[in-house]
C-alpha cells in the first residue's frame, strides 16, 4: 500500500539519523515539501520533561513565527496529529488567497462560480482588482472633460468617444461645444 511505504519513509530518518533532532529536521523537510507548507513545526516528547521541538520554513523564517511554531508545538496535544494552522497575521489560504491574484472571470471559472459572486468577495475584503480593463480617470483628465469638447478630450487622452461621452453624463459635467465660424460674430 502507497501510504503505508510514504509513512515509513517518513518516520525512518527519526531512526536512522545520528540525533533525533536532525532525524525530526528531515522528517519535517520532507512532510514540509510533501504539503506545500510554508513553514512547520515538530515536537518530539520521549521521557524527558521538556520536547525536542524542531521547526522549518521554506526560506528564512522570521523569528516571530519561528517562536509561535515551537509554541505551538510544545504545546501537548491529546494525540499524534498532523494539523495545519495559520499564524496570526498571515496570508489568507484557499480561495481568499486567489483574490487578486488572477482576473476574477478566471477565478470564477476555476472555483465553478459566477463573476459577480468573486467580484463582491474581492470587493468584500477590499482587495483591488489589478486586472481591471478600465483605465481610471485622472483628475487632469476630469478637467479636461470638464472645460473641451468631446472630440479634443478623445484626441488628448487616448480615450473612446463612448467612453468620454459616458464619464461626462455620469459625473454631470454639461457637454462642451467647440466654437464654429458661423458662432462668431462679423
Amino acid at each position: 500500500m502507497k501510504n503505508e511505504r510514504e509513512l515509513r519513509d517518513l518516520v525512518a530518518p527519526i531512526f536512522s539519523a545520528p540525533t533525533v533532532t536532525e532525524g525530526l529536521g528531515t522528517t519535517l523537510r520532507r512532510v514540509v515539501d510533501l504539503t506545500g507548507a510554508t513553514a512547520g513545526a515538530l515536537a518530539f516528547r520521549s521521557r524527558c520533561p521538556e520536547p525536542i521541538v524542531v521547526t522549518l520554513g521554506a526560506r528564512r523564517t522570521p523569528a516571530a513565527l519561528r517562536d509561535w511554531l515551537t509554541t505551538m508545538a510544545a504545546t501537548p496535544a491529546s494525540r499524534p496529529q498532523l494539523t495545519r494552522i495559520a499564524p496570526p497575521g498571515a496570508p489568507p489560504s484557499g480561495k481568499a488567497a486567489l483574490l487578486g491574484t488572477i482576473p476574477d472571470s478566471e477565478l470564477a471559472r476555476k472555483l465553478a462560480r459566477t463573476v459577480k459572486a468573486i467580484h463582491t468577495m474581492r470587493e468584500t475584503k477590499g482587495i483591488p482588482n489589478r486586472f481591471a480593463q478600465v483605465r481610471p480617470w485622472t483628475e487632469s483628465e476630469l478637467e479636461l472633460l470638464r472645460t473641451k469638447p468631446l472630440a479634443e478630450v478623445v484626441r488628448l487622452t487616448g480615450r473612446s468617444l463612448s467612453g468620454a461621452r459616458w464619464q461626462q453624463r455620469q459625473r454631470g459635467f454639461k457637454p462642451v461645444y467647440q466654437a464654429t465660424a458661423a458662432d462668431e460674430p462679423a
